[in-house]
């Protein structure tokens, strides 16, 4: 697929990658909210109904991931209120693919939930330039998740 074919789905709230929270390993993130008694509850989402929290997407990244459905599936954290906290490219790749979006859903709005997740220890920053990507480490994150109750 040429990346100039790739939809960016629509954005919702503008914030650069820069200010977004990268959370680390998603086993870290989850205990964090447990520890904070912060509810959580694994969802599958159409992904039409999410919304960007982020500003900015990276047609290269979201193209690698719609030939590796496997990787796009692992899942992404949003909020109560639908918006995508991390993983806005599985997101962006499924919603290309028309695929619903596996997701870890939290329950606080978005607002509270970048606050809360900025700080955690495990979280830190990366600007749009610097994506990249570890299928081991999705994958990886993917097996984790799964193990959640």
């Amino acid at each position: 697929m040429s990346k100039h074919s790739i939809k960016i789905p629509p954005i919702g709230l503008t914030f650069s990658r820069d200010q977004m929270p990268q959370l680390g390993p998603k086993d870290g993130f989850l205990a964090n909210l447990q520890k904070h008694k912060i509810k959580f509850h694994k969802v599958t989402i159409d992904s039409k109904d999410l919304k960007s929290s982020q500003g900015e997407f990276n047609k290269d990244a979201i193209a690698s991931l719609m030939v590796d459905p496997k990787t796009a599936k692992s899942a992404i954290v949003i909020s109560k209120d639908n918006y995508v906290l991390d993983g806005h490219h599985r997101w962006a790749a499924n919603y290309n693919n028309d695929e619903k979006t596996d997701a870890i859903q939290v329950d606080l709005p978005i607002l509270e939930l970048i606050r809360v997740a900025k700080t955690f220890p495990t979280t830190k920053y990366k600007d749009i330039q610097h994506i990249t990507h570890s299928i081991k480490k999705v994958v990886k994150e993917s097996i984790i998740l799964r193990n959640y109750k």
